[in-house]
């Protein structure tokens, strides 16, 4: 299991300041340039690794300390939630992902019907959505896009955009596949 040391050194790395000037008290304005928009993708990037999730951005911003980055992975002792709790939570987390899911395979067959694209018998999680066997050019990635996130709204009043430098330009962009993009949507119910 990770502990907040651990998670304090790799952020002193990626922060690229001296391990023994950081601690879990330091604010994060007064880092400076080591605070920087490319610090902070890099925060991102290991701050997922540790969860293997994707945690909200607004999260990540709203950090005031280095405290707040650390709870986000390693929550303190009074922060920890109940067993109980926590398996309901994610009760909801597996329901409100399975019907993402089936948000994103309408709007996939949508978007197909209304083009005259032939689909496989079988969409399923894996399926492509961007790159490799997708059958959608950009046109269709828009349109795509537009209804998911119309259906996110409707469905669990959630506005969402997916469409942004962040997920198009991602190494691991959500588009990837069904899976990816339901665990992308269902990371901003955190």
């Amino acid at each position: 299991m990770v502990n907040r040391q651990e998670i304090l050194e790799t952020l002193s790395e990626a922060m690229e300041i001296n391990g023994a000037y950081l601690t879990e008290e330091t604010a994060l304005e007064e880092l400076g340039s080591a605070w920087d928009s490319v610090c902070r993708l890099s925060v991102i990037s290991m701050l997922d690794s540790y969860t293997h999730r994707a945690i909200p951005v607004n999260a990540i911003v709203e950090s005031k300390t280095i405290k707040d980055l650390i709870d986000l992975i390693c929550p303190s002792a009074n922060q920890i939630i109940g067993y109980e709790t926590m398996i309901k939570e994610n009760n909801v987390l597996n329901t409100i992902r399975e019907e993402v899911v089936k948000i994103i395979k309408t709007a996939f067959k949508a978007v197909a019907d209304n083009s005259n694209i032939h689909l496989p018998a079988n969409i399923d999680e894996e399926t492509r959505i961007l790159g490799g066997d997708s059958p959608f050019d950009s046109i269709h990635i828009i349109n795509l896009i537009f209804l998911i996130e119309e259906n996110i709204i409707d469905t669990f009043d959630l506005d969402i955009t997916l469409a942004n430098d962040q997920t198009m330009c991602k190494e691991k962009s959500p588009f990837i596949s069904i899976s990816k993009l339901a665990d992308y949507i269902v990371g901003h119910f955190h």
